[in-house]
């Protein structure tokens, strides 16, 4: 049989004594601080909590509430929050404009508002309702961003005239 290398049995020892949520610990501590696939760091409790009692989130290994990945069809206010909000989904399941913090190429933020790219784009605001150019407004039937016409300008004018 193979001999045991004193780093392959520190690191058995270390991973025995962890508590459940923790996967390892940072250079230079003492303790297991960052949390493994499944689990979220929870400075409240300073400790790892269960990613599964969230709704519309993934957590990778070291997840932080920061770093948190929101599912497609999910939105939240910022990144000081783990509260997500569902969004509107339409066209079968092949429309949101909320699309999560997997997919970082394409999308929109609002500073101040959505910490991530989480609203496709030409949307943003509360759930992704907002359409972020002028003369477009949202339509809940199919939850997109139309042009408005001459009619609804015209209107609006006459509104506020």
């Amino acid at each position: 049989s193979a001999a045991l290398s004193a780093s392959s049995v520190t690191s058995v020892a270390l991973a025995a004594a962890m508590p459940d949520g923790y996967g390892r610990s940072r250079v230079g501590t003492a303790t297991c601080d960052i949390c493994v696939e499944g689990f979220y760091f929870e400075p409240s409790t300073d400790g790892c909590e269960n990613c599964n009692t969230l709704t519309g989130i993934d957590c990778a290994d070291g997840t932080t509430i920061a770093s948190m990945t929101i599912k497609p069809g999910h939105w939240r206010a910022s990144e000081l929050t783990k509260t997500t909000y569902a969004c509107q989904i339409r066209d079968g399941g092949r429309w949101t404009p909320c699309l999560g913090s997997h997919d970082t190429s394409q999308g929109r933020r609002l500073a101040g508002n959505e910490q991530g790219v989480l609203c496709a784009d030409g949307y943003g605001g509360p759930l992704c309702e907002v359409c972020v150019e002028d003369q477009y407004y949202f339509a809940e039937r199919d939850a997109k961003c139309y042009k408005c016409g001459v009619a609804w300008r015209t209107l609006g004018w006459v509104l506020t005239g």
